[in-house]
């Protein structure tokens, strides 16, 4: 942001932001690997940018190539928003003929790294890298699913033999925590003003700028379903961070002189928001699973044979996984068709009225075989 904004100012308030971000701090719970991949994710987005004004272009490439490749290593949100920075920042710079040229060159080596990497992963790989099929997951949930399937339908990689992993959680990130749907109207508003701003003064730092606005837009969008939206949402300090930073940095530039006491003051009004935000989240956080229910899932764990699965209305179907070491998915009809068991894990007092056979019953939770539906 130092780069972009042509500002020192520009590059602490990004720092600023990232430390305080109420987003970040969710990460930092039970979202680890998301949290560690902007490190990745940041470095990629910088390489990207800095290679369309740069003369050193295999040094920058080839670090490009690295840090998204490094990103899908890491976690598949922070390698989604990768690819979707690409595109998009690629797109714009072709569109607007900006130097298209020289993206692309860039997009010939960046495409066939990642792609090779995305192939070599999920082919050689598919066990470590099944998180990559949530790509599938997501693109066939946000358009209309072929008749006689649902939202709720077994993926089709699970008759293939590869074993799933949980769907996301419904709502990982409480949006109201930063300001709802007003602050994103608001970041939108800023995005757009700051882009045309750019774009008028035949700024460099355009193509970043007005990439972020048009990402800040996709990972927003409302008809996103809500247990995706959830997830993506927490990218919003991408965008965030580098429009507030750049736009801060830029007020500070065309209102020199006596406002500079009231941008003085907006500095650290916005600072102390994002604290006050972060601090509100950090006591939301809290533990997925009690130490009485991790020991009941420790129970079960010899009562489930081979060739089933564990459907979850619970929230914490990572820890079922990890734990008892199995398959776990979505009730739906479908389902026995792929499995010779269907079990259900269930907390006292919340057993569905649906046919099915009590297998253990621990101090909170309870294992319960599902008749076929």
């Amino acid at each position: 942001m130092r780069r972009v904004g042509n500002s020192i100012r520009a590059g602490y308030l990004a720092i600023i932001f990232t430390l305080f971000s109420a987003p970040y701090i969710r990460m930092l719970s039970d979202f680890m690997k998301n949290a560690i991949g902007l490190l990745f994710l940041f470095s990629f987005i910088y390489c990207l940018d800095r290679f369309v004004f740069s003369n050193y272009k295999i040094k920058i490439l080839s670090l490009a190539s690295l840090f998204i490749v490094l990103t899908g290593l890491t976690h598949i949100l922070d390698f989604g928003y990768a690819i979707l920075h690409l595109a998009i920042h690629t797109i714009l710079v072709l569109t607007l003929n900006l130097d298209r040229k020289r993206i692309l060159e860039g997009v010939s080596l960046i495409l066939p790294v990642t792609l090779s990497f995305m192939i070599t992963a999920v082919t050689f790989f598919s066990d470590l890298f099944i998180d990559f099929y949530k790509i599938i997951s997501f693109l066939k949930d946000v358009a209309s699913l072929p008749a006689g399937e649902t939202a709720h339908s077994t993926p089709q990689f699970i008759k293939r033999g590869i074993k799933p992993k949980p769907f996301p959680p419904s709502i990982p990130f409480s949006l109201p925590i930063v300001g709802g749907w007003i602050f994103i109207l608001f970041l939108m508003i800023l995005g757009v003003v700051l882009s045309v701003y750019s774009w008028r003064r035949n700024r460099r730092d355009f193509p970043i700028i007005a990439s972020v606005t048009l990402e800040l837009a996709v990972i927003s969008f409302p008809a996103i379903p809500n247990e995706w939206l959830g997830r993506l949402l927490l990218m919003i300090m991408i965008p965030t961070i580098i429009l507030l930073s750049y736009g801060i940095s830029e007020a500070y530039w065309l209102f020199r002189g006596g406002k500079i006491k009231l941008l003085n003051v907006l500095v650290i009004f916005c600072i102390v928001a994002f604290a006050l935000q972060s601090f509100n989240m950090a006591l939301k956080v809290h533990p997925t699973i009690s130490p009485i229910e991790y020991r009941d899932l420790e129970e079960m764990k010899g009562l489930i044979p081979p060739d089933s699965i564990v459907v979850i209305p619970l929230g914490f179907g990572y820890w079922v996984q990890y734990v008892i070491e199995v398959d776990v998915g979505r009730p739906s009809p479908e389902i026995w068709q792929s499995y010779t068991h269907v079990f259900g894990v269930y907390r006292k007092g919340k057993l569905p009225n649906i046919p099915l056979k009590m297998i253990y019953v621990g101090k909170v939770l309870i294992l319960a075989e599902l008749r076929r539906i």
